[in-house]
């Protein structure tokens, strides 16, 4: 049997059946099967649509016909371009266990901190989620918690509201705090916090106070490893809402 003659090259210009019919021609007097050959078929067609000036439409039909309709594009999201320190890599050198901590908490901190300050303004008292939790709220939180486990609970100073970020059982926001503010507030905790880990032993138990709850102080490696928790979960569940809001993706 000869081979069909009318076989067009890769790029020819003629999309349609009659294309469709040579190349599956061509695959049998190959030994092709012609599913095979069919699926090669619509592969050259698609790219001869696309190379040599086909209709758009044509090869989106193509397409949709073996994958299903395109979903549309939003446009472009910025990357989370504002954090300025480095990545803590674990192959990087350290100056020990408390380093690692350290950085680790701020470099999780700054992201934070870059997501939030890049949200649009109309996202930053929004709710996207059925807990009903605003990045604002999430920033003053943070803010907290790191007051109640070094000052509070580590350092056992008289702190008159421990719980100032809540409201009975929810975070809480007052409308006059601000973006700025509470930006503002978190870094000068995350300095404080950079300090009491620097000076001092990891192995150093807390002061005696109302933080333990009458258990023993917990000493400030398991402080710090336990801020280090609270970051990573609480960045994880904000890089969704940023997401949701039109914010900066990525690290």
């Amino acid at each position: 049997m000869q081979p069909a003659t009318d076989i067009p090259e890769p790029g020819t210009r003629h999309v349609g059946d009659a294309t469709r019919e040579s190349i599956t021609r061509w695959a049998l007097c190959c030994g092709i099967p012609a599913q095979i050959g069919s699926s090669v078929s619509k592969c050259l067609i698609d790219i001869s649509a696309q190379g040599h000036g086909g209709r758009e439409s044509d090869v989106r039909r193509n397409e949709e016909s073996r994958w299903g309709p395109r979903r549309p594009r939003g446009p472009a999201r910025p990357h989370n371009s504002q954090v300025t320190l480095p990545f803590p890599s674990p192959t990087a050198p350290d100056a020990g266990r408390a380093d690692v901590f350290l950085r680790y908490l701020d470099y999780f901190r700054e992201n934070v901190l870059a997501k939030v300050s890049a949200l649009p303004e109309g996202e930053l008292r929004r709710s996207r989620l059925p807990s009903g939790w605003t990045p604002l709220e999430l920033l003053k939180h943070l803010r907290y918690v790191e007051l109640r486990w070094i000052e509070w609970g580590f350092e056992g100073r008289d702190i008159s509201e421990p719980w100032g970020d809540r409201r009975g059982d929810r975070w809480h926001v007052a409308p006059e705090e601000s973006r700025d503010d509470l930006v503002t507030a978190l870094r000068a905790q995350g300095a404080h916090t950079r300090a009491v880990g620097e000076g001092n032993e990891l192995a150093t138990p807390g002061a005696p106070g109302p933080r333990w709850d009458g258990a023993d102080p917990a000493s400030l490696e398991r402080v710090l490893f336990h801020l280090l928790q609270e970051y990573a979960r609480h960045l994880g569940h904000l890089d969704i809402v940023a997401e949701l809001g039109g914010g900066p993706i990525g690290e």
